[in-house]
């Protein structure tokens, strides 16, 4: 167990590295993804959230495009057996949930005033 957790751990880093570096699709960033909704499905949500918040910041350091890191922290941060995570959602996080919706054009979504609303709260 060990074993792989280092695997994965050098796989994630390896991941933030590349996004770091501006590329969108790679052998480690898509391992990363498909790691990261398998965690998701299995109700691993803390964990899923700890890989992604390093992958948000190094999203926002290169300002690329990736939607799914937001589209999978909505997930999250929407989902009721996750719920007792909400108070982990700082700024960083909530705004790429905002980017997301922006990018995608969802911002019809209720989602996106409920996270926007969210971020004015932790400014005061």
């Amino acid at each position: 167990m060990a074993e792989e957790n280092g695997k994965i751990e050098q796989v994630v880093s390896s991941a933030v590295a590349e996004i770091m570096d501006g590329q969108h699709s790679t052998n480690h960033i898509n391992s990363v993804k498909q790691y990261i909704h398998d965690l998701i499905l299995s109700a691993q949500y803390e964990l899923a959230l700890n890989i992604l918040y390093k992958l948000a910041e190094a999203r926002k350091a290169k300002t690329t495009n990736i939607l799914w890191i937001g589209g999978f922290l909505k997930e999250i941060y929407f989902n009721e057996d996750a719920s007792s995570l909400k108070t982990s959602f700082n700024k960083l996080l909530l705004d790429e949930i905002v980017f997301y919706y922006l990018k995608s054009c969802k911002l019809y979504e209720k989602g996106y005033n409920i996270v926007r609303d969210e971020i004015k709260n932790l400014k005061e």
